[in-house]
């Protein structure tokens, strides 16, 4: 009996953690960096300190590119009041 996984055993048990690891809530870092994106970007609704690290990722995504289109746009995004 061989003790070496299978090449399909190991993708499969990879892409089931992944999954795992994306509903799982968002980790320290993921806040910090999201309320940072989320202060620069003037966006009150883009911080829910109830998402999941696969959701907070999708959102810093998200707002890294709105943040990268305006400063390449020359527009200036004020902050909301």
């Amino acid at each position: 009996m061989s003790l070496r996984k299978s090449s399909t055993e190991i993708p499969q048990q990879a892409s089931v953690k992944a999954a795992g690891d994306a509903e799982a809530p968002m980790t320290r870092d993921q806040i910090k960096h999201l309320k940072e994106l989320w202060r620069r970007a003037g966006d009150s609704d883009a911080f829910d300190e109830n998402l999941t690290k696969g959701e907070a990722q999708k959102r810093i995504t998200a707002l890294e590119a709105l943040l990268e289109r305006e400063q390449h746009s020359g527009t200036e995004r004020l902050p909301r009041t």
